[in-house]
């Protein structure tokens, strides 16, 4: 009987491919890639930094911590800062971390928006020590922002929120909120004058 001969091999063919799938699953390969892990690009102690200063083609935007430790904006103008906003911004853009690294042959500066940046910020620390970020345009795909350190080739892509909230602030300094006016409960008379 031919058919339950092929009946036979078809079954065990089946047996060894469902082995080499299992097999394969157990060893790891054929397994999917994890995404990388990111990497420390620019990190410093947030409680260190004095000043940040932001340009780009919408203008500049200067925050300083006084001896106090208040933050308070320089320019666009000068007024007290959002002390939690600011704190939050500057806590994010001094631990970046970096989601991958270009090669070097990876093209010019300039096709990452690079050279020149779109915008650069400057965090100066307590002691005088400053580091300059250059600012690139976002991958295409919009999940992350192309960075390198002034002076410095290696470009990397790190998560473009901080960067754009930072940026953002030069259209928007981070003022703090208006008060709103409290009411004051006043007694209603109970009768007819």
């Amino acid at each position: 009987m031919p058919s339950r001969k092929a009946a036979l091999v078809l079954f065990a063919i089946f047996i060894l491919l469902l082995a080499a799938v299992i097999i394969q699953g157990r060893s790891g390969r054929g397994a999917v890639a994890s995404s990388p892990r990111p990497t420390p690009f620019f990190t410093v102690a947030a409680n260190e930094v004095a000043r940040v200063e932001v340009s780009s083609k919408d203008g500049s935007l200067v925050l300083t911590k006084g001896a106090d430790g208040q933050w308070s904006i320089e320019a666009p103008v000068k007024a007290m800062a959002d002390q939690s906003q600011v704190a939050e911004v500057v806590s994010e853009v001094s631990a970046l971390q970096a989601t991958r690294f270009l090669p070097p042959d990876a093209g010019k500066a300039s096709e990452y928006g690079l050279d020149p940046p779109a915008s650069t910020i400057t965090i100066v620390l307590a002691g005088g020590a400053s580091t300059r970020l250059e600012v690139g345009d976002l991958n295409p795909d919009s999940s992350g922002r192309y960075v390198r350190l002034s002076g410095q080739s290696s470009i990397a892509l790190v998560d473009p929120y901080p960067l754009d909230r930072l940026t953002g602030m030069v259209k928007q300094p981070p003022l703090p909120p208006t008060p709103v006016p409290t009411t004051f409960n006043s007694p209603v008379p109970n009768g007819t004058p």
